[in-house]
């Protein structure tokens, strides 16, 4: 498995596109610091593809990378973060959340939406008061996948979300 990983990874910058997609698939973690520098690049669809192949491959100890690369991203349409947390939503480490958490007051709507994705995958019933604001977001992506999120994190929070959203 080992020879292949660094094989295909040899081919990476000729053809990144579809060996990013490919190294995902391959499971082996060692190809991670090959791929985080596509996350920020240009292309998005290779920066899409190498975001999903290290949210595969990651585990915890992949969580400060990933960080790393949202609070660096001074794109304007801030890309890079959200390819960063596809892959923490992903991996799914409870180390992810303190950080993930701030990201709920973030002025971009992309960012809070997959910062709510994650808390959905990462976190646990204690996420649920940071993210009960959003019920009453003007936008109706951001309110369903609140309401997604919530029923996973907390199986008895329908009275909750009824109360809330007519407050």
């Amino acid at each position: 498995m080992l020879f292949r990983s660094k094989a295909v990874v040899a081919c990476l910058d000729d053809c990144g596109k579809f060996i990013a997609s490919i190294l995902g698939e391959m499971g082996d973690p060692s190809v991670i610091p090959k791929l985080i520098p596509y996350i920020t690049g240009e292309d998005d669809y290779f920066g899409n593809c190498a975001g999903h192949s290290v949210g595969k491959l990651g585990d915890d100890s992949t969580v400060p990378l990933l960080i790393e690369i949202i609070e660096n991203d001074k794109t304007r349409d801030r890309m890079p973060s959200a390819r960063a947390l596809g892959a923490l939503e992903t991996i799914g480490s409870p180390k992810a959340v303190p950080f993930v958490t701030k990201l709920l007051k973030d002025p971009s709507i992309d960012i809070r939406y997959q910062a709510i994705r994650v808390l959905g995958n990462c976190g646990d019933k204690k996420q649920v008061p940071d993210i009960l604001p959003f019920l009453k977001d003007k936008d109706c992506v951001i309110r369903s996948t609140t309401i997604a999120v919530i029923a996973t994190l907390d199986k008895d929070a329908t009275f909750p979300i009824v109360k809330y959203r007519k407050s």
